[in-house]
């Protein structure tokens, strides 16, 4: 008989157990703040509530532990509205609907202001000195509005400073169909994967420092994480990719495990990238590379 084969395996620490919440909270999203640690948006299911108003909390990283803040409604209007994403604003928060609403909350929860950021979108990730990036997926691109950009980074009142296709079109780069994943590194950096040709595209200052061609390893589906040239990405598999851009070889494929050694999966089991941290969480907890 053969010998079993071994996979290298690739440790992340669990940084939160799912469990930890009160029972009433639903975890909506989990996405990394530009200090690289976890966000979660929770939405409170209180089937005793006077109000149809939802509410929503966040789970942000303060002095290295975990704190859960209450962002109330984050509508002015009394409506019910459903979110899907939050990043860091400031003090305070963005927090976004898929229809391309955002609302700006102060550090108390507070309304503030609503911006519009154009419909189907996939993907928020904001910047310290106040910039938005915004992804769109192929029903925003082949519609109307700013979501045909497939990618755009607004300013701090939400007006946009760059239009990805509009800027693509111009140097006969390919355009836009879906924008899969974006990794905002730096108040200045952004790489982006984009169907219909899949190239990882680094944008810095709004020009295009480097493009590759598709790489011969795992597709990007989620998040990504990237460090100087090398890429590294969760698989359909639930395995861990890494590759150097550029690099014809396939690269090094790992077992992701956790502190005890036990593999990482889940049913829906997701990553999500920004900078050179990858983040992986399932039904149950967050896990943090190393």
């Amino acid at each position: 008989m053969g010998r079993e084969m071994t996979m290298t395996t690739l440790t992340f620490s669990k940084v939160f157990d799912f469990a930890s919440l009160p029972a009433n909270f639903h975890v909506v999203n989990v996405s990394i703040d530009w200090s690289l640690h976890p966000i979660i948006l929770l939405h409170e299911q209180d089937d005793h509530r006077t109000s149809s108003v939802e509410s929503y909390s966040v789970v942000h990283w303060k002095n290295s532990s975990p704190t859960i803040s209450k962002l109330g409604t984050g509508a002015s209007d009394g409506k019910n509205y459903k979110y899907y994403n939050v990043q860091p604003r400031g003090d305070g928060w963005l927090l976004v609907r898929a229809d391309g609403l955002a609302t700006i909350l102060g550090p108390d929860g507070s309304n503030l202001a609503t911006l519009r950021l154009g419909g189907g979108n996939q993907d928020v990730q904001t910047t310290l000195d106040g910039r938005i990036w915004v992804s769109y997926g192929d029903e925003a691109v082949f519609g109307e509005g700013i979501g045909t950009e497939g990618l755009v980074c607004f300013d701090a009142a939400g007006d946009p400073l760059f239009k990805y296709n509009t800027y693509a079109r111009a140097r006969s780069l390919p355009d836009i169909a879906d924008c899969y994943c974006i990794n905002v590194t730096s108040n200045d950096e952004v790489w982006l994967c984009y169907y219909e040709e899949f190239p990882m595209v680094c944008l810095k200052d709004f020009e295009v420092r480097g493009i590759w061609a598709r790489s011969r390893a795992s597709p990007i589906y989620w998040g990504f994480a990237i460090a100087t040239d090398r890429v590294t990405l969760l698989t359909k598999d639930g395995l861990i990719a890494r590759w150097s851009l550029g690099a014809e070889a396939q690269g090094e494929i790992f077992l992701p495990v956790d502190d005890t050694g036990s593999q990482i999966r889940g049913i829906r089991l997701r990553s999500v990238g920004r900078g050179s941290q990858l983040i992986l969480y399932n039904e149950t907890a967050i896990f943090q590379g190393r």
